[in-house]
C-alpha cells in the first residue's frame, strides 16, 4: 500500500507502474497551494470474512531542503557594513518522478543569459527565473563582525549525481552588489537537509560565479543530516 500526501492528482492510477511514472514538480506558484510531495508504503495481509486496521505508513519528502543559518561580516572595516539582499539555488534540479531520478535543471551558473547579456538573479521573469522554491529575500544590513542569523529554506529535487546545485547569496557592499556561490556537491537527497554558514570576507563577483569558492571572499560550512523523522499517514477505510 502507497501513501502519497500532498502529490498530484492520482486519478485513474490503478497500477504500480503507473504511480512510479508520476512527476512531482516544483512549480513557481506560491509554496503553500499544495505543500511538499511525501511518499511511503507499507505491507499488509487481509483475510477474507477479517476486518482488519491499516497500520499508520512512514512517509518521507521527495525533495531535499536547503538552509541559510547564517551570514557572517568580516570584510575590511572600511566597508562599515553590507547588506544581505537575497539568497537562492542555482543549477537546482525541480522535477522528478516518484521513484526515479531528477530532470529539469533550472538557473544554471545561477543566472540568466538573455541576447548575450547577463542578469541578475530574482524572483520573475528573466530574472534567473527563480520560482518561490528557490529564492527567498532576507534584506538584512549586517556591520562588520556581526552576524545574519535568521534562517532561510529552499527546496530542490535531489542532485546525486552531477552535484552541482549551488547556493548564491548577493549582498550590497558600498553600493555595489556582489555574488558569493556555495557549492552543494553531496548530499542532496531525497528527504535531507543541508544546513550553511558563511562567512563573507571580501568583495565578491558583479555577476554569479560559476567557479569553485575563491579565497579571500568566502568561507562556508555545509553540514547534511536527514530531515525531520516521525512522518506518517494514518489510513482509515
Amino acid at each position: 500500500v502507497y501513501a502519497v500526501v500532498n502529490g498530484p492528482g492520482l486519478s485513474g492510477i490503478t497500477r504500480l507502474s503507473q504511480l512510479s511514472s508520476c512527476v512531482d514538480d516544483l512549480k513557481s506558484g506560491d509554496m503553500g497551494q499544495r505543500g511538499l510531495t511525501l511518499i511511503g508504503s507499507g505491507s499488509h495481509t487481509v483475510v477474507a470474512g477479517e476486518s482488519s486496521q491499516m497500520p499508520p505508513i512512514p512517509v518521507r519528502w521527495l525533495v531535499a531542503r536547503v538552509g541559510l543559518n547564517s551570514v557572517a561580516c568580516n570584510i575590511p572595516s572600511q566597508y562599515g557594513e553590507m547588506t544581505v539582499e537575497s539568497v537562492f539555488l542555482g543549477n537546482a534540479m525541480t522535477s522528478r518522478t516518484f521513484f526515479g531520478a531528477s530532470d529539469n535543471r533550472v538557473n544554471p551558473d545561477g543566472y540568466a543569459n538573455r541576447e548575450g547579456e547577463l542578469e541578475p538573479v530574482g524572483l520573475n521573469g528573466w530574472l534567473g527565473e527563480c520560482n518561490t522554491y528557490l529564492y527567498r529575500e532576507v534584506g538584512e544590513t549586517v556591520a562588520v563582525e556581526r552576524a545574519c542569523e535568521k534562517k532561510y529554506h529552499m527546496y530542490c529535487q535531489p542532485d546525486v549525481v552531477s552535484g552541482t546545485t549551488s547556493m548564491y547569496i548577493l549582498v550590497s557592499i558600498g553600493g555595489v552588489k556582489y555574488y558569493y556561490r556555495v557549492p552543494l556537491d553531496k548530499g542532496l537527497e531525497a528527504n535531507s537537509t543541508s544546513s550553511v554558514d558563511v562567512v563573507i570576507t571580501n568583495l565578491g563577483s558583479e555577476t554569479p560565479p560559476s567557479d569553485d569558492l575563491q579565497k579571500g571572499q568566502i568561507t562556508a560550512t555545509v553540514t547534511f543530516a536527514g530531515w525531520t523523522a516521525g512522518n506518517s499517514y494514518s489510513a482509515e477505510f
